[in-house]
């Protein structure tokens, strides 16, 4: 499985398994505020980054990557600061799950550092989870340098 295959099925997982995990906080059901009702929602939304190699091309506003053996094309969403046209949000891929919500997965190449931003939609909440690493990026690589991640909870 390809690093970014990898990372959306962490984001997905993580806010499935924390949704069947916490249905119900409470035992007697009963939120002490309102005098009966559901328990509160719990929702967590996860990103990741991990040290690996990205190789790249540039066409329009489509980036081509490569990494593990695996290949995606990820779609510009905003141009970045700096010399190198790889600088900028790039749009990974959204997910949804029913039951559960939508992801969406942005990946931000700047100077000198990466950032995997996962925008996490759950209907009446949501969260933005980011990780980030220092990088060394070239014309044709972003070598990711560090581990990082970021879990961000909300409850409804």
């Amino acid at each position: 499985m390809s690093f970014w295959n990898r990372v959306m099925v962490d984001v997905l997982l993580s806010s499935t398994m924390l949704i069947i995990a916490c249905g119900g906080d409470d035992d007697d059901g009963e939120d002490e505020g309102d005098g009966g009702g559901d328990a509160p929602q719990v929702y967590t939304c996860f990103a990741s980054v991990v040290a690996s190699e990205i190789a790249y091309v540039i066409t329009g506003d489509r980036l081509d990557v490569s990494a593990d053996g695996q290949s995606e094309v990820w779609q510009r969403v905003a141009d970045g600061d700096g010399g190198r046209p790889v600088y900028g949000t790039w749009h990974v891929g959204t997910e949804t799950t029913p039951g559960v919500g939508t992801v969406s997965l942005d990946f931000l190449v700047e100077p000198a550092q990466v950032s995997v931003i996962a925008d996490c939609d759950f209907g009446s909440v949501s969260a933005t989870a980011r990780a980030s690493s220092s990088a060394e990026i070239t014309d044709t690589t972003i070598a990711i340098l560090e581990f990082d991640e970021d879990t961000q909870i909300v409850t409804r």
